[in-house]
């Protein structure tokens, strides 16, 4: 699922994602150290447990935002990211996840702490409602 979520940021020209992980400045699970001007995004679990008899979940993942020491970049990106996110419905990505619908925790990005190398740092929590089919789901 977030793989298919940076893709789709992508394809909004908000993230450069690289699915191997060597180019872009999007990244799964992790915040490197470089590039400076990075975006993260973290899975964080759910709200509640799946349901068995439906095909549906609803999941939580963490988008961080990070610049250099100028906060305005950094939150601008975070606050596409929140504008191409918040609301989203009806969606297959890139994955083949298919988006029922993404919904922001908070409303907007929260500013964080500068890193040890004084860049700010935002970020975003979502909540997702996915079609996830299993072996006993259809």
């Amino acid at each position: 699922m977030l793989e298919g979520i940076a893709k789709y940021l992508q394809s909004q020209g908000i993230v450069t994602f690289d699915s191997t992980g060597a180019n872009g400045d999007a990244f799964i699970e992790v915040m490197p150290d470089s590039p400076s001007n990075a975006v993260a995004f973290m899975s964080s679990g759910g709200p509640e447990e799946p349901g068995v008899r439906h095909s549906f979940d609803t999941r939580t993942f963490q988008v961080l935002v990070r610049g250099g020491v100028d906060p305005r970049p950094p939150r601008s990106r975070a606050e596409q990211i929140y504008s191409a996110l918040q609301g989203l419905t009806g969606v297959t990505l890139d994955d083949g996840t298919y988006v029922v619908a993404i919904g922001g925790i908070q409303s907007g990005p929260i500013r964080m702490q500068p890193d040890v190398k004084d860049r700010h740092r935002f970020s975003l929590n979502f909540w997702v409602r996915l079609r996830v089919p299993t072996a006993n789901r259809v």
